[in-house]
């Protein structure tokens, strides 16, 4: 878990609340950012803004580029970001149609995503 490997976290709640941080910092280094820029922009401490840099770089989803001294994402981290997104946005739809049912059966299937399951999935994706 997040809170483990990033003690001092508590004041995030749930891994929902970590992975949303996690995406933004990607996000805002997608741009080429310093560390006070990731802070600023986050509303982070520089010391919050260090952990969270240092563990994404760990994790291979951020660069640290030594000359210019910025962040950016890795292709990792970039598809970390496409994979958060996609699942956030089915996340917030609530429900999606199944493609194994079909209006042509008359019985189209729904599925309803369990926050759960999408929060394994994401920690899946941060453990590799």
């Amino acid at each position: 878990m997040i809170s483990k490997t990033l003690p001092g976290f508590g004041w995030l709640t749930s891994i929902s609340d970590k992975l949303s941080v996690l995406a933004e910092i990607i996000r805002a280094t997608s741009r080429g950012a310093t560390r006070a820029q990731v802070a600023e922009e986050l509303s982070l401490s520089p010391r919050q803004a260090a952990r969270f840099l240092r563990f994404l770089q760990g994790k291979g989803l951020i660069v640290l580029i030594k000359g210019a001294n910025f962040y950016s994402p890795s292709e990792r981290g970039l598809s970390f970001l496409d994979v958060y997104d996609g699942t956030m946005e089915i996340a917030d739809s609530e429900r999606v149609t199944n493609i194994s049912g079909s209006p042509a059966d008359g019985h189209p299937k729904s599925v309803y995503w369990d926050k759960t399951e999408i929060n394994a999935r994401m920690r899946e994706i941060i453990g590799r």
